[in-house]
């Protein structure tokens, strides 16, 4: 969705909108970042523990960073400020996300903040 919203120049705030509408009934807390009017890539917490085996307060997160974004340190600023914002406005104090083993900086990004396998 994003890389074709790119692809016709629309604007930041319509390939947030149409990600926001895609995840809707998932994502909770979707969050869109932009450099220089530039999409960056997604993030997003997907509250959990109501009705379900998970502990309360627990959230997932999830981000993905459009190619030429990679290695700008883009994510480690959005992750921190998501993490920082989860639990400062909705009392999240446990986080989890899943990291394919062979993506090595994602794996970087989620030890710095203390996640463990």
């Amino acid at each position: 969705m994003v890389q074709t919203a790119t692809t016709t120049n629309a604007s930041p705030e319509a390939i947030a909108e149409a990600i926001a509408e895609k995840h809707a009934a998932a994502v909770q807390f979707p969050a869109m970042m932009f450099a220089d009017d530039a999409p960056v890539g997604w993030w997003c917490l997907t509250p959990r523990g109501e009705g379900r085996e998970e502990e309360p307060a627990t959230a997932w997160l999830g981000y993905r960073l459009l190619q030429p974004s990679w290695g700008r340190g883009y994510a480690t600023e959005a992750v921190e400020a998501m993490l920082a914002w989860a639990r400062r406005e909705h009392g999240i104090r446990r986080f989890v996300a899943s990291v394919s083993p062979t993506n090595a900086p994602s794996l970087a990004i989620v030890k710095e903040f203390g996640f463990v396998q």
